[in-house]
C-alpha cells in the first residue's frame, strides 16, 4: 500500500496535465481564423443599393476616408484596406471598425468616435469605397449659372462643385443648401470662399441648391 500511495497522489496531476496537453493540441489543430470575418452581400441588393454604397463594407474593400476638421486645416485623406476583422486605421484613433457598415454609416461612426474621444469638437467625414459601383454624379439647381447633373470626383467639396457649375448667378443670395439622404444643411458660399466656414465634402447623388434673393 505504501508503494501505491505516491501513485494515488500524483495521478490527478498527471491526468490534468495530459488533458491540458490534449486540449492544446486540439485547439492548435483548428486555430480560429481572424480573417474568416466577411459580411456577405445581401441577396436582395439592387444596382441602386450598390450605386449608393448601401452594401456593407467587407474585408479587403479599399476605402478612402477624407477628414474635414476645420476650414483652415483643409482636408486630410487616408487610404486603407478593411482588414479581416473589419477595421481600418485612422490618425489619432488607431483602429476603427467599419466592417458591416455602409459608407454613410461608417462616416457617422468615425465622426462620433473622433468627437467622443475629445479629439475634435466637430468633424465632417467622407468614406468612399473604390470597390463599390458608385453613381458618379451630383445635382445642381436653383440660382446657379448652370443646372443639371455634373460629374463627381473623389474628394470634391461643396465649393468645387459650385465652381464646376459656373458659380452662383446674379439672382443668388449666397446661401447654398446641400441635401443628402433627405437631410439638408445650409452654407454661406461667400464665407466658405473667405475661409470663414467649413467647405464640406460632397458625395455622389448629393443635391446642391443655390437660394434666390427675394425680389
Amino acid at each position: 500500500m505504501t508503494d501505491m500511495k505516491p501513485f494515488t497522489v500524483l495521478f490527478p496531476a498527471v491526468a490534468a496535465a495530459a488533458l491540458f496537453a490534449a486540449g492544446c493540441v486540439a485547439d492548435g489543430s483548428a486555430p480560429s481564423n481572424p480573417y474568416a470575418w466577411r459580411p456577405q452581400l445581401p441577396v436582395t441588393a439592387t444596382l441602386d443599393d450598390l450605386a449608393t454604397g448601401n452594401r456593407p463594407l467587407r474585408s479587403d474593400d479599399r476605402v478612402t476616408v477624407t477628414l474635414h476638421a476645420t476650414a483652415l486645416d483643409g482636408a486630410q485623406k487616408i487610404e486603407d484596406i478593411v482588414d479581416g476583422s473589419g477595421y481600418i486605421t485612422l490618425p489619432l484613433l488607431n483602429d476603427v471598425r467599419v466592417g458591416g457598415l455602409t459608407t454613410s454609416e461608417a462616416e457617422k461612426v468615425i465622426a462620433e468616435t473622433y468627437m467622443k474621444n475629445g479629439i475634435y469638437n466637430k468633424i465632417a467625414v467622407t468614406v468612399v469605397c473604390q470597390d463599390m459601383i458608385q453613381s458618379q454624379t451630383y445635382s445642381v439647381t436653383g440660382s446657379m449659372a448652370k443646372k443639371g447633373l455634373f460629374p463627381y470626383k473623389e474628394g470634391m467639396t461643396l465649393l468645387e462643385a459650385v465652381i464646376q457649375a459656373g458659380d452662383l448667378n446674379k439672382f443668388a443670395n449666397g446661401t447654398v443648401v446641400l441635401t443628402r439622404n433627405g437631410v439638408s444643411t445650409s452654407y454661406d458660399i461667400d464665407k466658405i470662399k473667405r475661409g470663414k466656414q467649413e467647405d464640406p465634402p460632397i458625395r455622389p447623388r448629393d443635391i446642391i441648391e443655390a437660394k434666390q434673393k427675394f425680389l
